[in-house]
């Protein structure tokens, strides 16, 4: 008895670790897609707007084309501004009718459609692990062994089936 307690206290303090290392990952992934993309969308503005002062410069003063610049600049933030949040609004709506749908319907239709959307990301996971693993292992194996092992820790980390 003492030996299995030990072995899941064990086992409970390895899920913790990986967990909290998963999601320090998943939160600097984040921020530097966010960064990324932030800095891409700057720098194509940053282009658009020098591209414009140069047309413009040629046709009339300096600070009527900064001016008549500046002044597009503001209509396109204030336009992006209501876009994007217009955008969130409507992800925000689906959110919510995806939870409330697997509120009314029980933890168990969620964890079969978790199983089945690791069985198709196994797809994916099993035609890298053949490009990139030097084993001579088909496809097909690799699918098998990864979707099996994907579902067998996803469902051994719910701590139950499908009840």
């Amino acid at each position: 008895m003492q030996f299995r307690t030990n072995s899941n206290i064990k086992r409970s303090i390895i899920w913790l670790f990986w967990l909290n290392l998963q999601g320090r990952l998943q939160t600097a992934l984040q921020k530097q897609t966010v960064t990324l993309s932030i800095w891409t969308w700057v720098f194509c503005f940053i282009c658009i707007m020098q591209r414009g002062y140069g047309c413009l410069s040629g046709y009339m003063h300096s600070y009527e084309a900064i001016s008549i610049m500046f002044l597009a600049s503001a209509v396109i933030l204030i336009g992006g501004f209501f876009l994007f949040r217009k955008v969130l609004n409507r992800i925000g709506e689906k959110w919510h009718d995806h939870w409330q749908y697997y509120k009314s319907t029980g933890v168990a239709e969620l964890r079969k459609a978790v199983s089945v959307a690791l069985c198709v990301i196994s797809v994916t996971l099993s035609m890298l692990s053949v490009s990139l693993i030097p084993l001579d292992i088909n496809m097909l194996s690799w699918w098998l062994i990864l979707s099996a092992g994907l579902n067998f820790l996803y469902h051994g980390s719910c701590k139950g089936s499908y009840h």
